[in-house]
């Protein structure tokens, strides 16, 4: 039955790529017939009405951004005069200028969207402006917006990635150019919906293979760009990390090529609730994951407690705690992200059970992996606690602290570092005999046995 189901969706995929190559010229079509009816039945005299008041109308909103801007510059002059020597204080400064302009961006498509309804009297008319400025305005000035917050193209000082200005300034152009298109895309697919032209689904299936060639271009000429941003500034690169970096570039690629196919895969069977908004959100969590890992990097950096005690083993005890905290930073963004992309995707699958695609399976595989991500924290919490209060043990003994018992050295010291590494390796068994545990149940596996036999195995090691 799973062959013949796979058979059935690669029939279906193979007619559905036929389709839309036969549909290329009626995506085409829907481009130009979408501009040529903007103005169709207007004449010279009504066309340029039309293209005086957008004007106005856009010059207003822009007049709105510079008054409320002006209001605002007394917080932007003390983000030019901020101290950035440190990692959060850069973060706050950036955070503050990235706020500002959104609002500048919210006050121009506010005042724009106002002035637009009064301004124009037919309801087509406010529809075809209001959708120019949302689509086209408002997605790109955001993008820019986010860009400027965390590559910095024009301000080394306030940059939270390590990025050399060639390839901030690169990334910058080409996905805020890319940001522009896809605000055309959805603009054009607006202004069809509008006119009730034939054609949607071409158009979106050529419009992202577009963006998913311009994607695979500009990601695969910024490689070595990219491998230092996911590197970063640390002095210790670990090899784990130092593969990481090499590859990803080549690993986002891959992931952009099999999310484009999974999304045409699931809209071949003829299910329409996954918009291209959605897909378009997805890929832009994937674009940004290596600069947001870049910048968790550096705040669980800054978020680790003070190193106690002093020498080799404190040290060692401090750095642990520190990649500790990176790894659990890294953990909650990848679940973060990943429940972000089940948000986006995830919802459509529980209802495609209509097309034998499996709700069920999918809502399985969600739970599994959360599972598995919270398994893993609390592995790592169990690490970072019982780690620093052996470092702080060994620090006692290592001062010569004999009192003739207690916790804090002596005989008492020596009784907790020994029982600590024991504590924390059952602690950590068992957290990983819970994990997989949670985790067969939660795809279906009956661990009643399972549960039986870790109970004897644990009176044995008891």
């Amino acid at each position: 039955r799973l062959f013949t189901q796979f058979k059935r969706w690669g029939t279906g995929f193979e007619q559905y790529l036929l389709t839309q190559a036969r549909d290329l010229p009626v995506a085409v079509s829907r481009v130009y017939q979408s501009a040529v009816l903007i103005f169709k039945d207007r004449g010279l005299g009504g066309s340029t009405r039309f293209l005086l008041l957008l004007a106005l109308v856009l010059a207003v909103g822009y007049a709105a951004e510079r008054l409320f801007d002006r209001f605002l510059s007394g917080k932007r002059e003390s983000i030019r005069s901020a101290n950035t020597s440190g990692m959060l204080e850069t973060f706050k400064v950036i955070s503050l200028r990235a706020l500002l302009e959104i609002a500048d961006v919210l006050a121009f498509v506010v005042v724009s969207l106002i002035v637009a309804r009064f301004v124009f009297d037919d309801a087509i008319d406010r529809k075809i402006v209001g959708g120019f400025i949302v689509y086209v305005i408002l997605i790109f000035r955001l993008a820019s917006a986010i860009l400027k917050f965390i590559l910095a193209p024009h301000r080394t000082d306030l940059r939270l990635v390590a990025a050399d200005n060639w390839t901030a300034q690169y990334l910058f152009r080409n996905f805020a150019a890319i940001t522009t298109f896809v605000g055309i895309g959805f603009y054009l697919q607006h202004l069809g919906v509008l006119f009730q032209l034939p054609g949607e689904d071409a158009l979106r299936f050529w419009l992202s293979l577009l963006l998913l060639g311009w994607l695979v271009m500009a990601t695969w000429r910024a490689r070595k760009g990219l491998t230092s941003i996911i590197v970063g500034e640390d002095a210790e690169l670990t090899p784990g990390l130092e593969r990481m970096a090499a590859w990803w570039p080549a690993i986002s690629i891959a992931v952009f090529i099999g999310q484009w196919l999974i999304t045409r895969l699931i809209l071949s069977t003829g299910y329409t609730g996954l918009s291209g908004g959605q897909g378009a959100l997805i890929m832009l969590l994937i674009i940004i994951l290596p600069f947001l890992d870049t910048i968790v990097r550096g705040v669980a950096s800054h978020l680790v407690p003070p190193m106690e005690g002093e020498g080799p083993i404190a040290e060692k005890a401090q750095e642990a705690t520190r990649l500790s905290y990176i790894r659990i930073g890294r953990v909650v963004l990848i679940v973060v992200i990943f429940l972000l992309v089940v948000r986006l995707m995830g919802l459509s699958l529980m209802n495609l059970a209509q097309t034998g695609l499996g709700a069920q399976m999918a809502s399985y595989l969600v739970g599994f992996f959360l599972i598995l991500a919270v398994g893993y924290m609390a592995w790592e919490i169990t690490g970072v606690v019982i780690n620093r209060k052996l470092a702080r043990e060994m620090q006692a003994q290592g001062g010569g602290h004999d009192d003739g018992g207690g916790e804090g050295g002596g005989v008492g010291g020596t009784r907790m570092a020994t029982i600590l590494p024991i504590l924390r390796m059952t602690l950590q068994a068992t957290i990983v005999v819970l994990t997989i545990l949670l985790a067969l149940s939660q795809l279906g596996v009956n661990i009643t046995p399972l549960l039986a036999g870790a109970g004897v195995l644990g009176l044995a090691i008891g």
